[in-house]
């Protein structure tokens, strides 16, 4: 707390002096974030939270002396300066780099691709020199083709020098669009903050936690398929008790778009219960917070500008690309198998998920008959939505090189028929909508300063503006049935969140006592766009459409004037 850094009972010149000493440290680390790039980054983000802490702590006692909405805005950038550093100075200059020149937008845009890949590489291995060797090379060409850019594009360049600020009244404008409220954490040692965000006011709430949430949280996710009711009705309670119940007399709407933190950030929350349970409840009549809320996550709110700023959205010519590869490994029970990838069995469910939401959206079923990493790489930017229902594995020690596997048995024309993350920083997607059905494609390390470094944030990268990912192993049948109960949910036009929600709340009232268990619905969750699915373009397939209709239309004509002839020779 604050009486253990400063003073016992800070006066509000005495706060302001506080902040003031923070911001300077935290502009000092920061800098040496940006010169450092390496393993030594994460280790100056780690000793950048206690700054953090000690930031949000005197920007709140400021905010209730003074009454000022500036001290709320700067406890908003600080948590985002705590997130997602690198993704989001990416994301930003991604976004603005549209209005250059094609040429220098294609080279610039791969030199950073290739700085943000060799970033993330230092993050994890000890051998830096020849990585340390190539980011100094991709700087120096940055800085030659920034400098051609400042000649023809100033307006970008001043960007780069001073980018826009995300201030809490744009997220609140965002908000009034989608009837929706904005939940913000940060967890550091024993305390919580949560910044709670309306279409009209926000808000910051800090309590300290009386249990060791840390731990229970990691209990109830790791014992999660194996738990009864009862011991999994009293996790979760607590696990509610802790995080949610401080804030949620707060929230104004039913929409939820959440922003996790540490070892949160793999939690769904709608899994948690609001009522102790007594005597033996069943799990598909525990009272999840699903039943109450619709839930979306984002790793920080720089997330937010491409769904509040962007004028106009690449449009995809069709609408839906669906993949699922043949396995020829052992044939289960659909209700035994998982979508991971260390025996990639045959996946029924998925095949069936695949046949089902291309019948629905009247698409073909892309097999491993083709060359399904190169249509991906070539041609997914196409599609409003693409869905992998396949085998995923994730390396925790070298994240780059999670993968999903797509061609079971042969390379084809120089691919391996395995899509790695770091492939993914090459590849422009700028879609509605990818579905990442197979194991824990939203799983992997926690890096400080940086969130969960999962597959997921590969297609974030590649533009996505939303993805369904997963935090577990999931089960083919379950996952076959949540996906084809979201695309019709979807294509009924309702919102993207509201389509997963009601897909889990559908499948909770058709499981039985042990099907019920969050372990087998609560896996998949969204990040990302929550509103309903802009179509492909309808102009684009208009000619696909319209001749057979011109060609009837023209044969009947044909043929009336025919008949209209033949009666008149009669």
């Amino acid at each position: 707390t604050l009486a253990n850094f400063y003073f016992p009972e800070p006066t509000e010149q005495e706060l302001r002096v506080i902040w003031n000493h923070v911001g300077l440290g935290i502009e000092v680390l920061n800098a040496l974030f940006e010169e450092q790039q390496s393993a030594a980054a994460t280790r100056t983000n780690a000793m950048a939270r206690a700054f953090y802490r000690i930031g949000l702590e005197s920007l709140l006692e400021l905010h209730k002396a003074t009454g000022q909405d500036e001290y709320l805005d700067d406890a908003f950038e600080l948590m985002q300066r705590s997130k997602g550093h690198l993704l989001e100075k990416y994301l930003n200059e991604k976004e603005r780099i549209a209005s250059a020149d094609q040429e220098l937008e294609t080279k610039i845009d791969e030199l950073k691709g290739e700085r943000y890949l060799v970033q993330q590489q230092l993050t994890t291995t000890d051998e830096e020199a020849e990585l340390q060797s190539r980011l100094a090379e991709i700087e120096q060409e940055l800085n030659e083709y920034y400098a051609q850019l400042e000649k023809e594009n100033p307006a970008y360049y001043q960007f780069l020098e001073k980018p826009s600020r995300l201030e809490i009244r744009d997220v609140e404008n965002y908000l009034s669009k989608i009837d929706a409220t904005y939940l913000e954490y940060f967890v550091a040692d024993q305390q919580v903050f949560a910044l709670v965000i309306s279409d009209k006011d926000a808000q910051l709430n800090h309590w300290s936690l009386e249990r060791e949430m840390r731990k229970e949280t990691k209990e109830l996710l790791g014992e999660l398929e194996n738990l009864n009711a009862d011991e999994y009705a009293e996790k979760a309670y607590e696990l509610y008790d802790g995080f949610f119940q401080p804030i949620e007399n707060k929230l104004k709407t039913k929409s939820l778009i959440v922003v996790p933190d540490s070892w949160m950030a793999q939690l769904p929350l709608e899994i948690l219960i609001s009522e102790k349970t007594t005597g033996e409840v069943p799990f598909n009549e525990l009272d999840y917070l699903i039943n109450d809320y619709s839930f979306s996550y984002l790793y920080s709110a720089d997330m937010l500008p491409a769904n509040m700023h962007v004028e106009e959205n690449k449009k995809q010519s069709s609408l839906y690309l669906g993949i699922a590869p043949g396995f020829s490994g052992e044939t289960n029970q659909i209700a035994e198998v998982k979508r991971s990838g260390a025996s990639r069995p045959a996946l029924i469910g998925a095949r069936e998920e695949v046949e089902s939401a291309a019948e629905l959206f009247q698409q073909k079923v892309k097999t491993s008959d083709e060359n399904l990493e190169e249509l991906i790489k070539e041609e997914g930017g196409n599609y409003s939505i693409l869905h992998l229902a396949t085998h995923a594995e994730i390396d925790e020690q070298s994240p780059l090189n999670s993968r999903i596997f797509l061609d079971a048995k042969s390379r084809k024309d120089g691919e391996d028929g395995i899509l790695h993350q770091y492939e993914l920083f090459n590849i422009d997607l700028s879609n509605e909508l990818t579905v990442l059905s197979a194991c824990k494609t939203g799983s992997g390390p926690w890096i400080e300063g940086e969130g969960v470094n999962s597959l997921a944030r590969g297609f974030i990268y590649s533009g996505s503006r939303s993805i369904v990912l997963s935090y577990w192993d999931v089960n083919d049948q379950s996952s076959s049935e949540l996906m084809n109960s979201f695309f019709q949910n979807l294509n009924k036009g309702k919102g993207r969140s509201e389509s997963l929600r009601n897909a889990k709340l559908d499948y909770l009232r058709g499981a039985d006592a042990i099907q019920a268990n969050p372990y087998y619905w609560a896996g998949f969750v969204l990040f990302g766009e929550t509103t309903p699915l802009e179509r492909a373009d309808p102009g684009a397939n208009f000619w696909l459409y319209a001749i057979p209709i011109i060609v009837l239309i023209l044969a009947a004509a044909a043929l009336w004037i025919a008949r209209g002839r033949k009666t008149s020779e009669e």
